[in-house]
């Protein structure tokens, strides 16, 4: 007969770097003339961008903001690629092509709203109509081909080339929680086409997305020490300390028994212990076991992990992790 204990240790859950695709549409956005953001609800069912030659009052740049939260992507962001404005058309009897530049800015404070901002349409500026109203840091170009009230429901995606200042402050957005503020402008570069009117559906539109923003990020590694939130001795006793005991590495250890074993072969104790992990999508389990020999003799661990939550005792649902491994001290 033998007498043998089992101490168990730490786990710790590794979230990985991965690159995955987000996209979130925009909360707010504006149709900024020269009066201001344009009033009534069309100024946020519609989104258009009017250069220098049209009528004054019809002059328009764009804003549109997103939440960083919004994207859902749970870890620190190290890299942002593949990076695209999608935007909509809503066209209109007035709408005419042209080219349209798009900027990122680090003023998300300052409103969009009729009313309460402080923003108009500027003549003679750079950028169009926005000017130094605003920081802009420039994201690329893309042209819009649609005259008149046709293609509306289309859907344009403006790929970006992001410099290392427009990456640095999208990172900073996602990985703090802060917005994101998209400009959108006429180019007035382009002679042949500054009475471009870009027309497209904003974010409250009844039938078409409003402003999106789509990309891929890639997220640093995390590590996450886990303490159990239960456990449960189904073969064997607990002669001192608890579950909780394996969440540190301190030397302080659950010690489970079983004082009458008749086969050095048979099951000696086995314990269960259920974790919670904070992380959306772990991609790797990394086990640290302890365990000590209390009587003479050879000790051997194996460690098993469920993939049936809903029953954590069926046998049939487990994964061996870590084959019987002898442990002579």
């Amino acid at each position: 007969m033998f007498k043998r204990a089992l101490a168990l240790g730490l786990l710790s859950l590794v979230a990985h770097a991965a690159m995955a695709a987000y996209s979130a549409e925009a909360f707010n956005n504006a149709t900024i003339q020269i009066a201001g953001p344009r009033q009534g609800t069309n100024g946020k069912n519609f989104f258009n961008i009017e250069g220098e030659g049209n009528a004054e009052n019809f002059r328009s740049w764009g804003a549109a903001d997103f939440h960083g939260t919004d994207f859902n992507i749970g870890m620190p962001v190290n890299d942002v690629t593949d990076f695209k404005i999608v935007l909509t058309e809503a066209n209109a009897a007035f709408t005419l092509p042209g080219t349209v530049k798009f900027w990122i800015s680090t003023d998300t404070v300052n409103s969009i709203d009729p009313g309460t901002s402080p923003f108009v349409w500027q003549n003679d500026v750079t950028p169009d109509g926005a000017g130094n109203q605003l920081p802009t840091v420039f994201l690329g170009s893309g042209q819009f081909n649609t005259t008149g009230n046709a293609n509306s429901g289309q859907v344009d995606a403006f790929p970006c080339t992001l410099s290392d200042q427009a990456k640095s402050i999208l990172i900073d957005a996602l990985n703090n929680g802060k917005d994101i503020r998209i400009v959108v402008t006429p180019d007035s570069t382009d002679p042949d086409f500054l009475n471009v009117a870009a027309t497209f559906a904003g974010f409250s539109h009844n039938t078409y997305q409003g402003p999106t923003l789509e990309f891929e990020a890639s997220m640093g590694s995390t590590t996450e020490i886990l303490a159990p939130v239960n456990g449960a001795v189904s073969i064997g006793k607990s002669s001192s300390g608890g579950f909780g005991d394996t969440a540190v590495a301190d030397g302080v250890s659950w010690r489970v028994c079983k004082f009458v074993v008749t086969s050095a072969t048979s099951p000696i104790v086995r314990v269960r212990f259920d974790y919670t992990t904070t992380k959306t999508a772990p991609t790797a389990i990394d086990w640290a076991v302890t365990a000590k020999m209390v009587h003479s003799g050879t000790f051997k661990v194996q460690l098993l992990l469920s993939h049936d939550p809903n029953n954590p005792n069926n046998n049939a649902g487990y994964d061996v992790i870590l084959p019987q491994t002898a442990i002579n001290t």
